[in-house]
């Protein structure tokens, strides 16, 4: 999403969101948008079971797209918990956290001051950032682990189980 898509969700309102529920029941092409937005407003909302702490993203194989490491994920999760029937109301989401510089140190580029002289800036060499801020990853991952449960069709023992195998997972990976 770019940021003029962000500015035109911005300015969406109540009246706009009740206008396209209003057209889609005369008939109009917004039905699965009126959807969306009727599951919104009764919170039918797919429910987070898991949310990982950042990890360095360098655990994951650079070879495969980020879907093909999801679709891996949520494999390793349904085995592991033994809900296979689960498997479609399942989903994965990484997150990657890199300040825009991928694996680039964003300290690097940071301008700092003298004491002496306010007028004078200079950037941190990669030593003088070590020091300061210590050795950190700059490119890590925050994995989610959402289920669609709008029919409550899950229980709780379910969506524990998940829960459990999702942080097991996770934590064998970064091991």
């Amino acid at each position: 999403m770019n940021s003029m898509d962000m500015e035109h969700f911005s300015k969406i309102t109540d009246f706009l969101l009740f206008k396209i529920k209003l057209d889609s029941t005369e008939g109009n092409l917004l039905k699965f948008e009126a959807k969306m937005i009727e599951n919104i407003f009764k919170r039918n909302l797919f429910e987070c079971v898991f949310e990982s702490s950042p990890i360095k993203a360098d655990i994951f194989d650079r070879n495969k797209t980020k879907i093909e490491i999801e679709d891996e994920l949520k494999t390793m999760i349904v085995d592991d918990s033994n809900s296979h029937g689960i498997q479609p109301n399942l989903f994965i989401k990484m997150t990657y956290l890199d300040f825009g510089m991928k694996e680039a140190n964003p300290v690097e580029r940071l301008k700092v001051y003298s004491k002496d002289d306010f007028t004078k800036a200079r950037h941190f060499t990669k030593e003088e950032a070590s020091k300061v801020f210590g050795p950190a990853t700059f490119n890590e991952v925050i994995v989610r682990v959402f289920l669609n449960n709008t029919n409550r069709m899950y229980s709780t023992d379910v969506m524990g189980r998940l829960r459990e195998s999702s942080e097991k997972t996770i934590k064998a990976l970064v091991k």
